[in-house]
């Protein structure tokens, strides 16, 4: 057997072994408050700019038809069967809920969830500004 065929096989197989390995991921304990960034922009430098990420989340899948419309930068998704203004997230109780970077239901009618910002902003602000 030629060296290059082994190698194949070696690779084959490792793969084979990993994707046997995966685990059912469970709910993660209720995010910590205190690493729950403050409500205004995030300003650097005098500059907005993009919010930090939130530890403790586990996204869920976004599943159905339901999702509000998009624009760009924001994030909406269709979490058990409701619309949401953010991202689909297992609560402690092992549901999918909604939840805009650690804010519990998502963003208000008035606000969009921005990725760039992490947060719940009014449309106008969901990208960060130029310098």
């Amino acid at each position: 057997m030629s060296a290059r065929r082994r190698v194949s096989v070696l690779l084959v197989t490792a793969m084979l072994a990993s994707c046997q390995s995966a685990r059912r991921m469970e709910p993660l304990a209720k995010p910590d408050a205190t690493a729950v960034p403050p409500s205004g922009p995030y300003v650097v430098d005098g500059h907005f700019v993009a919010g930090p990420p939130l530890p403790g989340l586990h996204f869920a899948p976004s599943e159905g038809t339901c999702a509000p419309k998009a624009v760009s930068g924001t994030v909406t998704a269709c979490c058990a069967g409701n619309a949401c203004n953010g991202h689909c997230v297992f609560t402690d109780a092992g549901q999918v809920g909604c939840s805009c970077y650690g804010q519990v239901g998502g963003c208000p009618a008035d606000k969009v969830c921005s990725k760039f910002t992490h947060r719940c902003v009014t449309a106008e602000d969901r990208k960060p500004r130029e310098p």
